[in-house]
């Protein structure tokens, strides 16, 4: 089991990327959305570090729940019923923000932990 842990998390973690990539190029479809302002045909690697894109759907700074929560007020309201469950979003925050730690036996667990509930220097003591 440790031996693919590094492939079976590197899976994941495409999967959640490419879930996020297809949400915003849906949300891109949808009337209203901002246009892209990129003429066709520009090859967006060929621009040098710092250059600046106009904000659309494909270049927001929404977080991947913002986006999920988009798509799905938008299902909803065309009448569809396949909404992207919430869990994902749980699973990517705890992804990025967890720690992958092993008992003795190799026995993976995923932590994450909440900000202290009351947070005071008392608690270091």
């Amino acid at each position: 089991m440790i031996d693919n842990h590094a492939t079976r998390l590197g899976e994941i973690v495409g999967n959640l990327q490419a879930l996020e990539m297809l949400l915003r190029m849906s949300l891109h479809k949808l009337p209203g959305a901002k246009p892209l302002d990129v003429p066709y045909g520009t090859d967006i690697y060929t621009l040098p570090v710092g250059h600046e894109l106009p904000e659309n759907e494909l270049t927001n700074y929404d977080s991947l729940g913002m986006l999920v929560n988009k798509f799905n007020r938008a299902v909803a309201e065309n009448g569809g019923k396949q909404l992207i469950s919430t869990a994902l979003v749980e699973l990517r925050d705890a992804l990025a923000h967890g720690r992958i730690s092993a008992n003795e036996a190799y026995e993976m667990r995923l932590l994450k932990f909440d900000k202290p509930k009351k947070w005071n220097c008392q608690n270091f003591i």
